[in-house]
């Protein structure tokens, strides 16, 4: 008799290296950020706890939050606002390029968006890897391969772009990181030194 079992065993590259580049919990300020309006009446801020509002985000989450809250910023307001990683990034080596957050994403209606987006040219143009409209996406954890566009770049930037065109909800992220893979040589080099005598 015989079984067959796909996907049964995985195994891992012991040669695999995983960098961490980059990861913010938000807990010293905005200082690493770039926070740009870009027509709106209210901006991404740092929020500490007690929050203004309910945020709902993974148990991983603690202290100060990344938000776009067009709801804490009240009545009237509209929300086109960007926060850039400041950092440029460097991926040359890198062969899996992943970004990682916690996140509460709540709407009000179809009209609002929330997108991560990549530039390869140092912020002259940008692509969308995380492009979320008009639905909830309430306490999860994500996790974006960016490999793809970003992966073997030397010119790499990351923003987050929320459009809120009312007074609605909010979107929220803690302990945002990015993170590169690479696998290490087999080759190695052996010196040696002769001493006569």
């Amino acid at each position: 008799d015989s079984e067959t079992k796909m996907d049964y065993i995985t195994v891992t590259d012991p040669n695999q290296v995983t960098d961490t580049l980059f990861c913010d919990k938000f807990e010293s300020g905005i200082g690493l950020w770039t926070v740009t309006n870009n027509g709106g009446t209210c901006d991404w801020e740092i929020f500490n706890p007690p929050f203004p509002n309910s945020y709902t985000l993974p148990t991983t989450s603690a202290g100060g939050v990344l938000a776009a809250d067009s709801d804490e910023c009240g009545s009237g307001t509209t929300m086109i606002t960007t926060a850039e990683i400041t950092q440029i990034f460097d991926f040359t080596i890198y062969d899996v390029v992943t970004i990682e957050f916690d996140n509460d994403w709540n709407v009000i209606d179809g009209q609002d968006e929330a997108h991560i987006e990549v530039s390869i040219d140092g912020g002259a143009t940008w692509a969308g890897v995380w492009d979320q409209v008009g639905t909830d996406i309430r306490e999860t954890h994500e996790s974006i391969n960016i490999s793809s566009i970003a992966s073997n770049q030397s010119n790499v930037k990351v923003r987050l772009r929320s459009v809120q065109p009312g007074w609605d909800w909010w979107w929220v992220v803690d302990n945002f990181c990015v993170y590169g893979t690479y696998v290490l040589s087999n080759n190695v080099q052996l010196t040696v030194t002769v001493n006569d005598g």
